[in-house]
């Protein structure tokens, strides 16, 4: 079976669950999905400053409900993204949420504590259902591919 999530959709929960009005659309590479945000920072003398912040995340696969992607940063960004992974990588490990992958800017997520943590119902039925075995960019969307799991 195959599931579908537009960007437009994708937008409003990140919005709704945030607070943040995050830009969702497809990039040019496959299977990859480009997410933007505006972001301002006032600066002594300069003023406010707005800038688009971007990241590009590729799906690399899915097992159980870990989600494993690959993400491109600027090479400003990037560089704040592995002051984060130095600082911060116990903690972060520890919420259980996500886990460093092998290589450089990947990352393997759990969907089931993610949606948790993001108050998203359901999740837990959905894939205690069903099994994600592949989930790929389009050019409208996120499709999901999923079996039935044996219930019975």
């Amino acid at each position: 079976m195959k599931f579908f999530i537009a960007y437009e959709e994708l937008q409003s929960m990140i919005c709704q669950k945030s607070g943040k009005s995050v830009k969702v659309h497809a990039d040019n590479a496959n299977d990859t999905v480009l997410l933007t945000y505006q972001m301002e920072v006032n600066v002594p003398i300069l003023g406010k400053i707005t800038k688009d912040i971007g990241v590009s995340v590729a799906f690399n696969g899915i097992k159980d409900t870990d989600l494993d992607i690959s993400y491109t940063l600027s090479r400003g960004m990037n560089l704040v993204a592995q002051g984060v992974r130095i600082f911060l990588n116990e903690q972060i490990e520890r919420t259980g949420l996500m886990r460093w992958g092998t290589e450089e800017n990947q990352v393997i997520l759990n969907l089931e504590k993610l949606a948790e943590k993001m108050h998203i119902d359901g999740v837990d039925r959905i894939t205690n259902m069903v099994t994600i075995k592949d989930i790929h960019a389009t050019a409208e969307g996120i499709e999901v591919f999923a079996v039935l799991k044996n219930i019975c």
